[in-house]
C-alpha cells in the first residue's frame, strides 16, 4: 500500500490531534533550544514547577522499544527493551550488536569519530570495530534510521536517529508514541517498508508536530540529560542529578559497565567508580585551590627575598657613607645650576631680539632681492631681444641678396630672347626641351632612332604645308573667304571655326553664295556672355570672336617666320639622327652616342631650372619686395630695444647698491646667530654630560641672583660657566664608579646593576632607591618570616586535598562493599571491591605525613618538582580538576568463601558477570536524581554460563534497581527462561521481501516474541 502523506491511516493533523499525551507545540525548526515550544496548558506540569523540581517528587523514565531500520543486519525490527528479553541466535548473528545500538541513542554523540573510545564496540576477541566499519553496520544507506520510544514524565515520545554523511547522524524528536509516526516508516498492510521513507518526510512529520531538531553534541546534552522545568523538558530521557559535563560522563561510563556486565570490568569499573565520585562531589570540589607550578615560583620568590634581605643587612654601613658623598656633591651642583640657569635667562632674552632681527632683516633682503632679480631679468630680456633682432636682421639680408641673383640671372635669360614676353620664352623653351627629350629617349634604342625619324619628317612636312598654306593666304589675301563676306558672316564663321578664316577661293564669290552664306549667319546672335547664340539656343562652348583682316595677315607672317625656323631645326636633328643611326652599332657610335645623352641630360636640366626661374620671376620680385620692407622694420625695432637696455643697465645698477648694502647687515645677524649656536651647544652639552639637577628660569633664586650680579652674554662667558660644571665632573666619576660597585652587590628591586649611571641626577634616583629600601629594613624581615609561614601552609591544605580525595575514594569503596553484600551471588559468603592506589599516591601521603605547616624555613625545591609531576599527572590540564582514576591503580574483587578463605582469583564468567551487573545498578542510582529511575537495558552476554542462582540474583537486582534485564545467547537455557521467559530467535525471523540493504535481512515483532509466564523478581 502507497505511504503517502494524504493516504496514511493518520494524517500529520490528525497525528497531533489525537496525541493525548504529547503538549501542544508551536515549533520552528530553526529556532534555538531557547525559543519557546510548549503551550500555557502543559498536561503533566500543571502541578507547578515549583513541584516539579521537589526532590521528594518521583520521576519514572523507561526507555519502551528500539526499532532498528535497516541498521544493524535489520530490515525492520521492533525489539521491546522494557521487560526481561532473551536473544537467542547463533554468534556473530548481529545479537549483540543490536542491543549496542542503545549506545549511539544513550549517548550524547553526533559521530563516530574517535568511535573506538566513544562507543567501545567489539568482537568477540575484544578487538575494536573502526569508525567505517561501525558507521556502515549501523547506517548503510541513506534510509537507515535507529528509533526509540521513551516515556517520561510528560508522557510518550520518540526519538530518531538519521544518517548524515561523513560518519555523522542527527536526531529527530517527536511528540508522540512511535506507533504515530510508524506508517511513515513501514507500511503494516503490506508488511513492507512505506514508499515514501525517506529522511525528508519525517522532517516534514517533526515540524509540523513541533518536534526537535538536534545536530550538536551541546544541544543533546541541554535536551537529553537532567532537563527539568525547561521548555524541552518533554523530551528528556536520562534523568540524572544535573547536566554538568561530568555528570553526563558519570552516566555514559557506568553504562559502559553495565552494557555487556561482566566483559573487561578490569577497565571499566575504576572508569566508572571515578566518574561517579567527580560528579558526586560538584561544585568544583575537586578542583585544587592553588596552582602547583605557581607555589614552585612563589618559593623561588621567597628563597630569592632572603638573599635581598642578607644583603642588605650586610652592608648598611657603606650606603651610609655614599649618602653622606653625595649631600655634599649634590649641594655644589645646585650652586653651578643656579649660574647656569641665570646665564641662560638672559641668553634667550637676546635670542628673542636676534631672532626678531634676523626676521626683519631677512625679510627686507628677500624683498631686495627680488627686486634684484627682476631687474636681472629684465636686462636679460632686452639682451635677448635685441640678440633675436640682429640674427632675423642678418637672415633677411641674405634672403634678399639670394633673391636679387636669382632676378639677374632670370632677366639675363629674358635678354636673349628679343619683343618676346615671358609667356613665349617658357613656351619655347618647353617645345625644346621635349625635343631634347624625345632625342634622348631615341638614342636608348636603335629603334626608337628609326621612328623619332620618321616623326620628325612627319613633322617637317606638317610645317611645310602650313607655311604653304599661309604664303597662299598671304599672297591672295584678298581671295580668302572671309575677305569676301560681310563682317557679320566673317565674325559668325570666325567663331564657329579658325579654319574658315584661313581658307582662299579660286575665283570670287558668287552673290548667291554670299547670299547663302549671309542668311546662315544672319541665324546667330550674340548673348551678354559673349556666347553665341542659335536660333535663340545659347552655345555654351562658342565664344564670339571678332575677325581682324590686318591682325590676319600678321598672323600668315609671323606663322611663316616660326615655322621656317622650326622645319630648320627638325632639318638639322633628323641629319643629327640619320648620322647617328648610320653609326648606331659602332663602337665610336655607341661613345658619341653616350656623349650626346650625357649633353641632352644637361641642357634638360638647364633648361628646367631656367623655366622654373622663369615661371617664379614674379615671386622673386614681390619677395625682394616684402623683404626689404622687413628689414627697414628690424632696423627699426633694434634702434628701440637699444634705448630700452640703456635704461634696464641704469635700473639694475641701482637696485645692485641697495642689495650689497642689506647683505651686508644680514651677515652681522647671522655672525651673532653662529655665536648663539656655540653657545647653546656648549651649555647643553655641558649639562647634559653631567645630568645636573633642574631649575626653573622663572625660579625666585634666578630673579634674586640677577638682582646682584651683572652678567654679559658672549660665548667667552659661556666658557666659564662650562669650565665651571665641568669642574663637578671628576667627583661625579668617582661616586658613580663607588656606586655601581655597590649595585652589583646589593641587588634591590628597580635598580638594575647593569645599568649605566649617568650624571647626578641618576646617581641620585639610585641612591633613592636604596634609601627606601635601607629604611625599611626591618618591616622586610618581618614580612618575610610571615611570607614562609603562609606558603607552608598554602602547601599543607593543597596536600590536604589530595589525600582527602583518597579518603571519599575509600569511603564510596566502602559504602559499594555494604550494599552489594545485601546479595547472595554463588556459594560466595561475601564478595568485597578491593581499592588499590597509585603508588606515587602513597608516597605523597608519607610526605603529608612529615611535613609541618608551621616551620618557618622553605622546603627542599625537590619537594615541589616531585608535587608538581605528581599534580600533572593525576588533574586535568586545564580546569586544574583531580582525576579521580589517576589515583586509582585497581580494582580487584576479592572473594571470601564459606570456609572464611579470603582470595582474589578470578571466578567463572557467571560470578563476574552478576558481580558486574549489580555494581552497574548500584552506581546507577546514584547517579540518577533522588527519586527518579530511568528503566533501561542492562545487557549480559552469554547469559547462558550463569549457573541459576545467580540468574536469579541478577534478575532480582536488576529489576528491584528499575532497569531491564537483556540477555543473549546461542540457544534455549532452562536455568534462564526460569528466570526471564521472554524470547526470541534472532536468526530466524527474517524479511518477507526485497532487502534495501543487502546485509539488513533480520525482521522482528513484537507479537514473534515468545512468552513462557511472568519473570520472577521484586519491586
Amino acid at each position: 500500500m502507497a505511504t503517502d502523506f494524504n493516504t496514511h491511516h493518520l494524517s500529520v493533523n490528525e497525528l497531533t490531534a489525537h496525541n493525548i499525551n504529547a503538549p501542544t507545540m508551536n515549533h520552528n525548526d530553526n529556532k534555538s533550544l531557547d525559543s519557546p515550544l510548549i503551550d500555557n496548558d502543559l498536561n503533566d506540569l500543571e502541578r507547578g514547577v515549583d513541584d516539579y523540581l521537589n526532590d521528594d517528587f518521583r520521576l519514572n523514565y523507561c526507555l519502551n522499544k528500539i526499532v532498528l531500520v535497516n541498521s544493524a543486519s535489520h530490515a525492520y525490527s521492533e525489539i521491546p527493551i522494557d521487560e526481561p528479553l532473551v536473544l537467542l541466535g547463533k554468534n556473530n548473528r548481529g545479537k549483540t550488536s543490536s542491543l549496542a545500538a542503545t549506545k549511539l541513542i544513550l549517548y550524547p554523540e553526533v559521530n563516530f569519530n574517535n568511535c573506538e573510545s566513544k562507543f567501545n564496540f567489539t568482537n568477540k576477541a575484544n578487538d575494536p570495530y573502526s569508525k567505517e566499519e561501525s558507521y556502515k553496520h549501523y547506517f548503510p544507506i541513506s534510509e537507515s534510521f535507529i528509533a526509540v520510544e521513551v516515556k517520561n514524565h510528560a508522557g510518550l515520545f520518540t526519538m530518531l536517529l538519521y544518517r548524515v554523511g561523513d560518519y555523522k547522524y542527527h536526531r529527530l524528536f517527536f511528540p508522540v508514541p512511535y506507533e504515530e509516526i510508524k506508517p511513515f516508516i513501514w507500511n503494516e498492510q503490506t508488511n513492507y517498508f512505506a514508499d515514501e521513507l525517506g529522511i525528508k518526510s519525517l522532517i516534514e512529520v517533526q515540524k509540523k508536530l513541533g518536534g526537535l531538531h538536534l545536530t550538536t553534541k551541546q544541544e543533546l546534552q541541554n535536551v537529553m540529560y537532567g532537563n527539568r522545568g525547561s521548555k524541552t523538558s518533554h523530551f528528556c530521557v536520562v534523568p540524572i542529578k544535573d547536566q554538568k559535563e561530568a555528570s553526563i560522563r558519570s552516566f555514559v561510563k557506568i553504562y559502559e559497565l553495565a552494557f555487556d556486565a561482566g566483559k573487561d570490568e578490569k577497565k571499566k569499573l575504576p572508569n566508572a567508580i571515578a566518574t561517579i565520585i567527580e560528579m558526586q562531589r560538584g561544585r568544583d570540589k575537586e578542583k585544587l585551590n592553588e596552582n602547583v607550578h605557581d607555589l614552585k615560583i612563589e618559593r623561588a620568590q621567597l628563597f630569592e627575598e632572603s638573599l635581598k634581605i642578607k644583603s642588605l643587612t650586610e652592608n648598611k654601613d657603606d650606603y651610609e657613607f655614599i649618602q653622606k658623598q653625595f649631600d655634599a656633591l649634590h649641594l655644589d651642583a645646585k650652586h653651578a645650576v643656579l649660574e647656569y640657569t641665570a646665564f641662560l635667562r638672559e641668553f634667550k632674552l637676546k635670542q628673542q631680539q636676534y631672532a626678531k632681527d634676523k626676521i626683519a632683516i631677512g625679510a627686507r633682503k628677500e624683498d631686495i632681492e627680488r627686486e634684484r632679480n627682476h631687474a636681472i631679468e629684465e636686462v636679460k630680456q632686452v639682451a635677448n631681444e635685441i640678440t633675436r633682432l640682429g640674427i632675423l636682421h642678418k637672415a633677411l639680408k641674405e634672403e634678399v641678396a639670394q633673391l636679387q641673383q636669382q632676378k639677374i640671372k632670370a632677366e639675363k635669360i629674358l635678354g636673349q630672347f628679343s619683343h618676346e614676353s615671358p609667356q613665349d620664352i617658357i613656351a619655347e623653351m618647353t617645345i625644346q626641351r621635349h625635343r631634347y627629350d624625345e632625342t634622348f629617349k631615341a638614342m636608348q634604342a636603335k629603334e626608337n632612332t628609326v621612328i623619332l625619324i620618321q616623326q620628325k619628317n612627319k613633322q617637317k612636312q606638317d610645317l611645310e604645308a602650313k607655311i604653304k598654306a599661309a604664303q597662299n593666304g598671304l599672297d591672295n589675301h584678298d581671295l580668302l573667304l572671309a575677305n569676301q563676306l560681310p563682317s557679320h558672316s566673317a565674325h559668325i564663321l570666325g567663331s564657329i571655326n579658325e579654319d574658315f578664316l584661313n581658307i582662299t577661293a579660286n575665283s570670287p564669290l558668287t552673290e548667291e553664295a554670299l547670299r547663302q552664306i549671309s542668311d546662315f549667319t544672319a541665324l546667330f546672335t550674340v548673348d551678354d556672355a559673349n556666347n553665341l547664340s542659335f536660333l535663340s539656343f545659347t552655345l555654351p562652348n562658342t565664344f564670339y570672336h571678332p575677325y581682324d583682316a590686318d591682325k590676319q595677315r600678321s598672323q600668315f607672317e609671323k606663322t611663316i617666320t616660326q615655322d621656317k625656323k622650326e622645319a630648320s631645326t627638325l632639318s638639322q636633328e633628323i641629319g643629327e639622327l640619320n648620322s647617328a643611326l648610320s653609326q648606331f652599332d659602332t663602337d665610336i657610335g655607341k661613345k658619341i652616342a653616350e656623349g650626346k645623352k650625357q649633353a641632352l641630360k644637361e641642357q634638360i636640366g638647364e633648361l628646367d631650372a631656367n623655366i622654373t626661374l622663369l615661371e617664379g620671376l614674379s615671386l622673386i620680385k614681390s619677395q625682394i619686395e616684402n623683404k626689404t620692407q622687413q628689414i627697414s622694420q628690424k632696423d627699426k625695432a633694434l634702434a628701440e630695444a637699444q634705448e630700452l637696455r640703456a635704461i634696464k643697465d641704469q635700473s639694475k645698477a641701482s637696485t645692485d647698491s641697495k642689495y650689497n648694502q642689506i647683505v651686508e647687515q644680514f651677515d652681522d645677524i647671522i655672525s651673532f646667530g653662529k655665536e648663539a649656536e656655540s653657545i647653546t651647544s656648549l651649555l647643553a652639552g655641558v649639562r647634559k654630560s653631567q645630568g645636573l639637577p633642574y631649575l626653573a628660569e622663572d625660579d625666585p633664586e634666578i630673579a634674586s641672583y640677577l638682582e646682584n650680579n651683572d652678567i654679559e652674554i658672549n660665548l667667552s662667558a659661556a666658557s666659564t660657566i662650562a669650565n665651571s660644571i665641568g669642574g663637578l665632573s671628576e667627583r661625579i666619576n668617582r661616586l658613580v664608579s663607588k656606586v655601581s660597585d655597590f649595585t652589583e652587590v646589593v641587588l634591590v628591586e628597580g635598580i638594575n646593576p647593569h645599568q649605566r649611571i649617568e650624571g647626578i641626577n641618576s646617581l641620585g634616583e639610585v641612591i633613592q632607591q636604596y634609601k627606601n629600601s635601607f629604611d625599611t629594613l626591618e618591616f622586610q624581615k618581618s614580612n618575610y618570616h610571615d611570607k614562609i609561614k603562609t606558603h607552608n601552609s598554602v602547601i599543607d591544605n593543597l596536600l590536604k586535598e589530595i589525600t582527602d580525595s583518597a579518603g571519599l575514594l575509600r569511603t564510596t569503596i566502602s559504602s559499594l562493599n555494604k550494599k552489594l553484600n545485601e546479595h547472595k551471588i554463588s556459594n560466595l559468603h561475601q564478595v568485597s571491591l578491593k581499592l588499590n592506589l597509585a603508588p606515587d599516591f602513597a608516597n605523597l601521603e608519607r610526605t603529608y605525613a612529615k611535613h609541618n605547616a608551621n616551620q618557618t624555613s622553605l622546603l627542599d625545591e625537590r619537594f615541589y618538582e616531585s608535587l608538581i609531576n605528581y599534580v600533572e599527572k593525576t588533574s586535568h590540564s586545564n580546569s586544574q580538576r583531580l582525576k579521580m582514576r589517576n589515583l586509582i591503580d585497581s580494582i580487584d574483587y576479592e572473594y571470601t568463601q564459606a570456609t572464611g578463605e579470603i582470595e582474589q582469583k578470578s571466578q567463572s564468567g557467571g560470578t563476574t558477570s552478576t558481580i558486574t551487573a549489580l555494581i552497574a545498578t548500584l552506581l546507577f542510582s546514584e547517579a540518577f536524581q533522588k527519586g527518579s529511575s530511568l528503566r533501561m537495558p542492562i545487557i549480559v552476554d552469554e547469559v547462558g554460563t550463569i549457573d541459576k542462582d545467580n540468574i536469579k540474583t541478577i534478575v532480582e537486582q536488576v529489576s528491584n534497581a528499575g532497569f531491564t534485564i537483556i540477555c543473549a545467547n546461542p540457544g534455549l537455557h532452562a536455568d534462564t527462561l526460569r528466570y526471564i521467559p521472554n524470547y526470541i530467535r534472532v536468526d530466524k525471523s527474517l524479511l518477507d521481501g526485497k532487502p534495501k540493504s543487502r546485509d539488513c535481512i533480520f525482521h522482528i515483532m513484537p507479537s514473534q516474541i515468545n512468552r513462557q509466564g511472568r519473570v520472577v523478581h521484586g519491586h
